[in-house]
């Protein structure tokens, strides 16, 4: 299953890049040459040069020929390897995206757990209205006032742009607090449904401790819907950010595949979107695999089928 939807993806992915709107060898010719206006000739001379004059279908097994060397292809704007320029923007994508899970795992986690341990109070407030709140207010606009307020109130610069690991930690906590709210919601209710089963007051009625009745007991039982629901968070906050990279100019993988997708560079977005759906698709292979470590009934049910 992982060989197989890594090749749908590469396949649907390339085939819409390459029959997206404007021609493509237009556009990386206007755009290498700095210029606004191409004649049909310079643009043929162009395509020809490149190879951008043949069908889809053998652009694409040519591209996948390339693969199998282990090799992404040459962008076509830059003529730098894929793979060299997305080595070079994958620590900033990667570090956001691991401050934007710290935080995300702490908010949710936090509130989400406790809020269900003890019902109607602060944290089950918040734990309520900002699961609702964080699924209606829109990211760009949240990122664009939280760059205006730290900018022109707070007067911090380093927050425009890229000036090392400091520049991530105001959009990551901005990504990690939108993503907390489902976590809230979800650990809530899965923390509530566990602490109404029946070995969970014959635990109490024992004399259990609280620390190991929440954390030996509950949070153990409800490990694997969290870890279930952190994996695909963790793959749309590492995919997802690329409005919050444009937006606070960082140059990580969204604003690379933005740029691509702007002059329709076909092998570099291409490259793009098969890497990360490689990556993606091994974290959530191993999020299989130790879900299946934590709760034998889901081992038990792959094998019954």
């Amino acid at each position: 299953m992982l060989l197989s939807t890594i090749f749908f993806i590469s396949l649907i992915s390339f085939f819409l890049i390459f029959h997206s709107p404007g021609e493509m060898a237009r556009l990386i010719f206007m755009e290498k040459a700095h210029t606004h206006y191409a004649t049909d000739a310079d643009v043929a001379a162009f395509a020809k040069e490149h190879g951008l004059n043949v069908s889809a279908v053998e652009m694409y097994f040519r591209w996948v020929r390339h693969i199998c060397r282990g090799d992404l292809g040459n962008s076509l704007i830059t003529g730098e390897s894929v793979l060299l320029l997305i080595h070079r923007a994958l620590p900033k994508t990667l570090g956001l995206t691991f401050i934007a899970f710290v935080f995300q795992l702490l908010f949710g986690f936090g509130f989400g757990f406790y809020g269900a341990y003890r019902p109607r109070g602060f944290a089950d407030k918040i734990s309520e209205y900002w699961g609702i709140l964080s699924l209606s207010l829109p990211p760009y606009w949240l990122a664009l006032l939280l760059l205006w307020f730290c900018t022109v109130c707070l007067k911090w610069t380093f927050v425009l742009g890229y000036h090392g690991f400091v520049s991530l930690w105001v959009p990551g906590f901005l990504l990690g607090v939108l993503g907390a709210g489902g976590m809230m919601r979800l650990m809530k209710s899965k923390t509530s449904l566990i602490l109404k089963e029946g070995y969970i007051e014959y635990a109490v009625a024992c004399g259990i401790s609280k620390h190991h009745l929440l954390f030996g007991h509950v949070f153990k039982n409800a490990l694997p819907s969290v870890l279930a629901y952190l994996t695909q968070s963790f793959i749309g906050l590492l995919g997802g950010s690329v409005l919050i990279e444009k937006i606070f100019s960082i140059p990580g993988i969204g604003l690379l595949a933005f740029r691509a997708l702007e002059v329709k560079d076909i092998f570099l977005l291409s490259g793009i979107i098969l890497y990360l759906a490689i990556f993606a698709s091994i974290v959530n292979l191993l999020s299989d695999c130790w879900c299946m470590k934590l709760d034998r009934r889901s081992e038990n049910a792959l094998y019954q089928r």
